[in-house]
């Protein structure tokens, strides 16, 4: 599984870096043909694994079931550019609570294209793969966590969704930065 999920990731890299080197200097989007529903799927997995590194924080079973009874807000007309903004806000938040003396920042792993004065818009697959840096990070939490034993491949489930827009995935990630409040909360307690 791991394997595959590696391929995947060198794939859709070679993919970027192809799309880097064919066009220099030209602004486009990039655009590997994913869609919101794809990264719902993946939101769905990473609230999944907030709620392990909850159940490894604390041994409140109270809280950690108000932490999986949180459940998403709704949104209307959220784009994609929305949606990465905040998925680069969980990661700065949550790069200041896993690792505050660490010098690589999330964010300085890819750019964000601001699309301000014709420059590229965000795609649902900008979204897709800063979210998988994101679900990568919790995951090694979750190992570092490691007195005990969790298997990490549900966190890669392949999750099958249709017809999600941005605003559904703008609510997980919402979602997301609420459980993560939470946590942050219970550890300082």
């Amino acid at each position: 599984m791991l394997k595959t999920i590696a391929l995947a990731m060198a794939t859709v890299l070679g993919a970027v870096a192809l799309g880097t080197v064919a066009s220099p200097g030209q602004a486009r989007a990039l655009e590997l043909g994913l869609t919101p529903s794809q990264v719902f799927g993946l939101w769905v997995n990473i609230n999944n694994s907030l709620l392990a590194v909850g159940g490894l924080t604390s041994d409140d079973e109270r809280w950690v079931g108000e932490l999986s009874a949180t459940a998403p807000k709704p949104f209307e007309g959220k784009q994609p550019r929305d949606v990465l903004a905040l998925v680069k806000a969980f990661q700065s938040r949550f790069h200041d609570f896993h690792s505050p003396h660490n010098d690589e920042s999330p964010g300085r792993r890819t750019g964000t294209p601001s699309g301000d004065g014709g420059e590229r818009t965000v795609t649902p697959s900008d979204v897709f793969l800063e979210s998988g840096h994101v679900l990568d990070d919790l995951v090694g939490h979750i190992l570092e966590l490691g007195n005990r034993k969790l298997p990490i491949t549900q966190f890669y489930a392949r999750n099958s969704f249709r017809g999600k827009t941005p605003s559904h995935v703008y609510g997980l990630v919402d979602l997301a930065h609420r459980r993560l409040a939470s946590i942050l909360a219970k550890s300082r307690s």
